[in-house]
């Protein structure tokens, strides 16, 4: 992607991010915490990027920003592309089966395990402390019927 044509994509994202935050303000006070901490967060992270990437007086200030340095051409691994595809596809179908708080660490094991290789240990970690999180931000604090 030429830097022209990231630039216009990090617009997009930063014009999303800020409808994000302002549709947050429309929430009531309990569920608007999460939208705007993304939203914001967002705001920043795509704020740092569009900056690296608009003003080249910037980059030796921004350098943790593109790491790979400025005029490296990101190119597409489609295979991994496909592979994260039939990941979600994955994830949709046992949705659509079962309950999001099985689906959920289910689906997280499955890809730490062998989307990413990691260790039996590290797979169910992570997906012991994902399911956790889930059950109480959805189940516990907003009360979610899904």
């Amino acid at each position: 992607m030429n830097r022209k044509d990231a630039i216009y994509f990090e617009g997009f994202l930063f014009v999303l991010f800020g409808a994000m935050v302002l549709m947050a303000f429309g929430y009531n006070p309990a569920a608007r915490l999460l939208p705007l901490l993304f939203g914001v967060t967002g705001l920043v992270m795509i704020l740092l990027q569009l900056a690296h990437d608009g003003f080249p007086s910037l980059r030796n200030v921004l350098k943790f920003v593109n790491p790979e340095g400025p005029g490296k051409d990101r190119t597409t691994d489609w295979k991994k592309f496909f592979q994260v595809v039939l990941w979600c596809c994955l994830l949709i179908i046992l949705l659509y089966f079962l309950s999001y708080l099985i689906v959920l660490p289910l689906f997280i094991f499955l890809m730490v395990k062998f989307a990413a290789n990691e260790s039996f240990r590290v797979a169910l970690q992570t997906a012991i402390m994902t399911g956790a999180f889930v059950w109480v931000l959805f189940d516990l604090l907003l009360k979610a019927q899904i």
